[in-house]
């Protein structure tokens, strides 16, 4: 255990510990013949626990005025979990609520709940995180570009926060899914592999990427080890990712066929779950739970800690001593039958 001070001058008036053993406060007596006063071992013992009691009072002080405290340390520890990197839709798109397929396959509004699509992820996910108390997250919401707002952290209140405060205020139209892909890859760049790695996408649409930054993406997902598990938030006129969906104008009129036949083309362990209501996405999110339960170590910092408030407890502790004995402290001697 290493431990370092704010303030090293306070000891240079650790000369002040001698103090005690110079003089000790108290009353002189004067005795007319001093050698009729008996010598009082008790007493000779007393007053040397007192010097030495305000020698460690003073020293006490001193270490505690010089501002101690540990060091940071960091520890490793083993959980079960993942290290998830969050992508986060805030495109106008997600201010919709669901569409909800009927038996024929036409699209409607899921008019029993009207939940936008953007509420509806956040509750999921705050369930999510608090279910997962072991997993590293990482946040980053977009839309024209990606804001990273959250590195890989244990630190779930913040990420909840962000969250929750996602569902407010305008969202923008467009959407950059290259560049959020990018972005959230860049979490895990220069950082031990330690646990599972998860980019976890929660949109409801999709874009066509150029040729160079797929090839980029997919040598990235593959060089850092990456799942892929996109949230596939369906809204209305969606026709789905599934191929007999699609029609007759081709992937390329459907951004989100496109994206989904590129994550299965990288090489990287991939799965899309489709949700038009708040159920289907549950159980994306539960399934997704019950794949990611894999050991993850980890690093743990303990911040550094104050001594300074121990130091002045044990100066109150060895001060306590002389207050009780400067109580019965003796200021002059009466003979018996003095005449007063």
């Amino acid at each position: 255990m290493q431990i370092y001070f704010e303030s090293l001058w306070v000891f240079s008036l650790l000369p002040l510990a001698a103090l005690p053993w110079i003089k000790l406060p108290s009353t002189t007596i004067e005795v007319r013949n001093l050698p009729i006063v008996p010598i009082d071992r008790e007493n000779n013992l007393i007053e040397l626990m007192i010097r030495l009691t305000l020698t460690i009072t003073i020293i006490s002080c001193l270490f505690g005025l010089s501002g101690p405290y540990y060091g940071q340390r960091m520890t490793v520890s083993t959980g079960i979990g993942a290290e998830i990197v969050l992508l986060l839709d805030r495109s106008r798109s997600m201010d919709q609520p669901y569409g909800k397929v009927d038996f024929s396959r036409s699209l409607i509004i899921n008019t029993r709940e009207m939940t936008t699509k953007k509420e509806a992820a956040k509750n999921v996910l705050s369930n999510f995180i608090s279910n997962r108390p072991d997993d590293f997250f990482g946040l980053v919401n977009f839309s024209s570009r990606p804001i990273r707002l959250f590195p890989l952290t244990r630190n779930h209140d913040s990420i909840q926060g962000a969250i929750n405060a996602s569902v407010y205020g305008k969202s923008l139209a467009e959407t950059d899914i290259a560049a959020v892909l990018l972005e959230g890859l860049s979490f895990f760049s220069n950082r031990s592999y330690t646990a599972s790695r998860v980019l976890m996408l929660i949109s409801d649409g999709g874009a066509q990427i150029d040729p160079r930054t797929r090839q980029e993406i997919a040598e990235l997902s593959n060089r850092y080890q990456i799942s892929i598990y996109w949230i596939y938030l369906r809204g209305r006129g969606s026709p789905g990712l599934s191929e007999d969906q699609i029609d007759s104008a081709g992937s390329g009129a459907v951004p989100e066929f496109f994206l989904h036949k590129y994550f299965q083309s990288i090489g990287v362990p991939y799965k899309v779950y489709e949700a038009s209501d708040n159920n289907q996405l549950k159980n994306a999110l539960k399934e997704i739970d019950k794949l990611q339960k894999l050991p993850t170590r980890f690093q743990v910092i303990t911040p550094p800690k104050s001594l300074s408030d121990t130091a002045f407890l044990w100066a109150f502790v060895f001060f306590t001593p002389f207050l009780i004995f400067s109580m019965f402290e003796v200021t002059r001697w009466e003979l018996q039958g003095e005449q007063k």
